[in-house]
C-alpha cells in the first residue's frame, strides 16, 4: 500500500500540470502521468518509483521546479530517479537533438528502477503516436520537433538502450511498440515471394524497415523458377528481380528519394 507521500505528489502533479494537455490535443497531460504511473505499479513499482513516475516530466516542463524541493518533499531516491528521467532541467530547453542524444548516451547503465519508468513512460507515448497517426497520418509529425525521422530514430534508441543489460516484459513491450511503430508510419510498401525471402534474405523485412518500408510476404508470384536465384519483389505494382537483399534496399532508398 501507498503513503500519504504518493497523495502529496499526486496532489502537486494535478496542480503544475491541471492546464496542460498532449501535443496538439485536449487530452489532459495528467492522463500520461497517471497511465505511466499505473504501468510502473503493476510491473511492481514501490512507491519511490510510483511518485516518479507521477513526476516524472515535472522538472523537464515545469518551470520554476526544483530539484531540491523535490528532494526535500520526497527524498533523495526520487528526486535521483526524477533527475536521471529528464532529459533537461533548464529552462529553455537546449536543442532537441542536442537533448536527445545526451539522454540516450547515458540510459543503457541507468539502474534498472529507472529503466522500467523510462519504459513506461515510452510505452504510453509510443501507443498514442500510433493511434493518433491512425487518424491524422502524415500531418502527425508535424507535432514533434524531430519530424517523423527523427521521432522513428528516437524512439527505436531509447528501446535499444533500456534493453541493454535489461531483461524485461516492459523492454520486450517497447521493442514491440517501436517496430510497430516504423511500421505503421512507412511510406512504401513491398510485397515479397516468401519463397525467395526464406532463401535469400530472412532478415530482409527488418532491413526494409530501416529504410521507411515495409514488407508484405506473398505465397508465390507464378515465377518460382526464379527464386532459386533472385528475391522477388513488387514495389508499387512493379515487378522486379533482386540478387541480394541489400539492392532491394537500395532500390526503396532511392525510391523515397524521389
Amino acid at each position: 500500500m501507498y503513503s500519504e507521500r504518493f497523495d502529496e505528489a499526486v496532489a502537486l502533479a494535478v496542480r503544475d500540470f491541471r492546464h496542460e494537455v498532449r501535443k496538439d490535443t485536449q487530452i489532459p497531460y495528467i492522463t500520461h502521468l497517471f497511465a505511466v504511473a499505473g504501468m510502473v505499479g503493476e510491473h511492481g513499482g514501490d512507491e519511490d518509483q510510483m511518485i516518479a513516475a507521477i513526476l516524472h516530466d515535472w522538472l523537464e516542463d515545469i518551470k520554476g521546479a526544483d530539484a531540491a524541493h523535490l528532494e526535500g518533499r520526497f527524498g533523495a531516491r526520487v528526486r535521483a530517479l526524477v533527475e536521471g528521467l529528464s532529459d533537461s532541467v533548464t529552462h529553455p530547453k537546449p536543442p532537441w537533438k542536442d537533448r536527445k542524444l545526451a539522454y540516450i548516451a547515458k540510459l543503457s547503465q541507468k539502474p534498472h528502477e529507472l529503466k522500467l519508468i523510462s519504459a513506461a513512460d515510452k510505452i504510453h507515448n509510443c501507443t498514442s503516436i500510433r493511434r493518433d497517426y491512425a487518424v491524422h497520418r502524415e500531418a502527425l509529425w508535424t507535432r514533434f520537433a524531430g519530424g517523423r525521422d527523427g521521432t522513428l530514430w528516437y524512439y527505436r534508441a531509447v528501446a535499444n538502450a533500456l534493453a541493454d543489460g535489461w531483461d524485461h516484459p516492459l523492454s520486450s513491450r517497447l521493442q514491440h511498440e517501436v517496430r510497430g511503430l516504423w511500421h505503421d508510419a512507412a511510406t512504401v510498401t513491398v510485397e515479397l515471394c516468401k519463397t525467395g525471402v526464406q532463401r535469400h534474405a530472412p532478415d530482409i523485412a527488418d532491413r526494409l524497415l530501416d529504410v521507411g518500408a515495409r514488407a508484405e510476404t506473398v505465397e508465390c508470384f507464378d515465377k518460382c523458377d526464379l527464386c532459386e536465384r533472385f528475391l522477388l519483389a513488387r514495389i508499387d505494382g512493379i515487378f522486379t528481380k533482386f540478387r541480394m537483399g541489400q539492392e532491394l534496399v537500395d532500390a526503396v532508398e532511392i525510391l523515397r528519394a524521389e
